[in-house]
């Protein structure tokens, strides 16, 4: 309420770049929208938020690809996030060679 009319708008670029630079855990910032906005608008808000994000992350992926995750993250921690997760192995190993 203290940002008047712009809170819905400060919050979908909150949750845009939570997508992209995941600092806030995603259930807490979607609860923090229901509890702030209600339930729809909140639901909406959030929905906007994170489509944004995420069409943002595609095209960051899309234009910079693996030079700019590597930029982001130590080798080593994407070792252990492809290794450590059986199913994100399976996932990553079944459906790169239709997105690369």
């Amino acid at each position: 309420k203290q940002f008047g009319i712009f809170a819905p708008l400060i919050f979908i670029l909150i949750q845009a770049i939570q997508v992209i630079f995941p600092v806030i855990p995603g259930g807490a910032s979607c609860l923090a929208g229901v509890l702030a906005f209600g339930p729809v608008p909140g639901f909406i808000y959030n929905y906007i938020g994170l489509t944004i994000g995420s069409i943002g992350a595609y095209y960051l992926a899309r234009i910079y690809g693996l030079a700019l995750i590597n930029k982001l993250f130590f080798p080593r921690f994407l070792i252990y996030i492809l290794l450590g997760k059986p199913f994100t192995l399976i996932f990553y190993s079944l459906f790169t060679k239709y997105f690369l």
